[in-house]
């Protein structure tokens, strides 16, 4: 059962802009909020739209707890540092969605209806678990109505963008590593795919032919208990997705045993027999001879030695984005400045 907690947007909306409607049935479909003469008061848009983010990152740190366990205090962390700075069960780095949002509202390539703002912070909230871990790297604006109703894509096939919020539904930005890419068309059911690429309603899931594009579960359905499917359905409150098999196993806590390559220890653990803490700053870090991946917290990456350091300034050598404090490694083996 999903336990709904209300967050509040228009509360924070009101102290970014006076000027701004919200939850009075007011929008602004064309991408900003009207001044007195009704033209779009930019300044008035992007504080709304950092408002809006703050509560989002607020409601994804509560979901990812909800699902995943782990310290929540954590989670919220992950977006207080550098992009990229956590991680799922699995690996995958767990971007900020918002990085780069502001800009692009601002440039036009995504327009921001502040009054459907809410509608997408409570999608989130009753999403089904199975989404949040399938979903990679993370729960996208486009994949919730609420959301997509919220942040609109404006670009078409080959117009620029920063992220896949800025093309429209039937596409994807294939951004890697750099700032901008352009807009390309949705891989269909049944193909090939290397990320959030895949049509609305699907999902790139492994197999044995390779990550394909799979229909999503119905998020309607039943949690299932232990040892039950946790593709299509959502685990049971005390159980996680065994990332190989995907059927819910036992959630396990620091301290408690378990065995290398279930991924069941939770969040910021990690499995060497028993579940023991993700590293802090001088930590070590890296592959362990059991299979295990030795992770870093919030605010820190496993460096070149293999210990935990801190992000690191422009111009600083880099091998991977999370060693920057931008979140882009430039091609050069060298940290870029963030995107402006």
């Amino acid at each position: 059962m999903i336990v709904k907690r209300h967050y509040p947007f228009c509360a924070a909306l009101l102290l970014a802009s006076a000027a701004a409607g919200c939850g009075n049935g007011t929008s602004a479909g064309d991408g900003g909020v009207p001044d007195g003469s009704g033209a779009i008061d930019a300044a008035a848009t992007l504080a709304q739209v950092t408002a809006f983010c703050a509560s989002y990152h607020q409601a994804l740190a509560a979901r990812l707890h909800a699902c995943l366990g782990g310290d929540a205090a954590r989670w919220a962390a992950c977006f207080d540092g550098a992009p990229g700075a956590c991680a799922l069960r699995d690996g995958i780095p767990l971007p900020d969605l918002c990085v780069g949002l502001a800009s692009s509202v601002r440039l036009g390539r995504v327009r921001f209806d502040p009054g459907q703002a809410q509608g997408c912070l409570d999608d989130l909230q009753q999403m089904a678990c199975a989404r949040v871990v399938s979903t990679a790297p993370a729960p996208d604006f486009a994949s919730l109505p609420g959301c997509a109703m919220a942040i609109v894509g404006a670009g078409g096939p080959n117009a620029e963008c920063a992220g896949t919020r800025d093309c429209d539904p039937a596409d994807y930005c294939p951004l890697e590593g750099g700032c901008t890419a352009v807009c390309q068309p949705r891989i269909a059911l049944g193909t090939q795919c290397a990320g959030a690429d895949c049509v609305q309603g699907a999902s790139c899931v492994a197999g044995g032919a390779g990550p394909t594009c799979v229909a999503n579960y119905d998020p309607s359905t039943n949690q299932s208990a232990l040892g039950g499917d946790c593709m299509r359905h959502d685990c049971a409150p005390g159980l996680a997705c065994e990332p190989m098999a995907l059927t819910c196993g036992k959630l396990l806590h620091a301290g408690d045993a378990c065995t290398p390559g279930q991924g069941l220890c939770e969040p910021f653990t990690w499995c060497n027999g028993t579940c023991v803490p993700a590293g802090a700053i001088g930590a070590p870090c890296g592959a362990q001879p059991s299979g295990e991946v030795a992770g870093c917290l919030p605010g820190g990456f496993c460096d070149e030695t293999n210990a935990c350091a801190a992000p690191r300034d422009p111009g600083a050598h880099c091998v991977v984005n999370a060693a920057c404090k931008s979140g882009l490694c430039g091609p050069n083996g060298a940290c870029l400045a963030p995107c402006p």
